[in-house]
């Protein structure tokens, strides 16, 4: 099966959750034909105990330089990221919450970047160094209602 995402669109995705973490952030991956060439972020994501997602404006500003930017690419997908204090709880992830695998629409790209330290758990978010993190993205796309695991980094 072809990657479906990028190296470049993978980079810009990681990029930003390492500029995020330890919070999440998200966005949108842009490209044709449902392959993602790039991804669109926005670091400042509002998060409850169930998802994460834009207040309206953030979102408008989003949209806009994603049509302003890459016109006339179409959306292919949605991001975001989870960040992870240790190395251990992300063992466990990343793997589409409820609420992912609720409001995700059929044929596009559904993609996690999850984002935590190679070693031992930090005292505190300043004690970690980004060139210390490691990451994990995997991508599904929903069909029928289904999921499948399209592709993992």
């Amino acid at each position: 099966m072809p990657n479906l995402i990028t190296r470049g669109a993978i980079q810009e995705m990681l990029t930003a959750a390492l500029a995020a973490w330890p919070n999440e952030c998200l966005g949108y991956l842009i490209g044709d034909g449902g392959r993602a060439i790039h991804a669109a972020s926005e670091v400042n994501a509002l998060t409850d105990s169930h998802a994460v997602y834009l207040d309206p404006a953030r979102e408008d500003r989003l949209k806009r330089a994603v049509a302003l930017l890459w016109h006339p690419s179409e959306v292919v997908g949605e991001w975001h990221s989870h960040p992870y204090r240790t190395r251990c709880d992300a063992a466990l992830q990343p793997k589409l919450s409820r609420t992912d695998r609720e409001s995700s629409p059929d044929g596009l790209l559904q993609v996690i970047a999850s984002v935590f330290p190679r070693s031992g758990a930090p005292e505190a978010v300043g004690d970690v160094d980004v060139t210390d993190l490691s990451h994990v993205v995997r991508a599904w796309v929903r069909h029928g209602g289904r999921f499948r695991r399209v592709q993992e980094i």
